[in-house]
């Protein structure tokens, strides 16, 4: 699996858009889902950083991100589909 780059750790929400004319409509905000990964080591969850909008998120799937974790002190290389959001628990 390739690395992504797509990803922006730790950014917040991300606004797009904005005003063409001063009665356009206000610019759209994308929010932000912050990914978290099982330890293949522990068994456990973690948080390694990412967060990324969902289009994004459904783009990069099939991507893959290499973290250091933080319960075993070891890399891992997780597939971006294989994270669970925060927002969707």
């Amino acid at each position: 699996m390739a690395p992504v780059g797509l990803v922006q750790p730790g950014r917040g929400t991300f606004l797009w858009g904005g005003r063409a004319k001063p009665n356009a409509a206000p610019c759209a905000e994308l929010v932000m889902e912050r990914l978290y990964f099982r330890c293949p080591v522990t068994g456990e969850e973690i948080d390694v950083g990412i967060e990324s909008e969902l289009g994004t998120l459904l783009r990069i799937r099939r991507g893959a991100v290499h973290a250091w974790c933080p319960l075993c002190g070891q890399g891992h290389d997780w597939r971006v589909g294989d994270a669970r959001l925060a927002k969707a628990a």
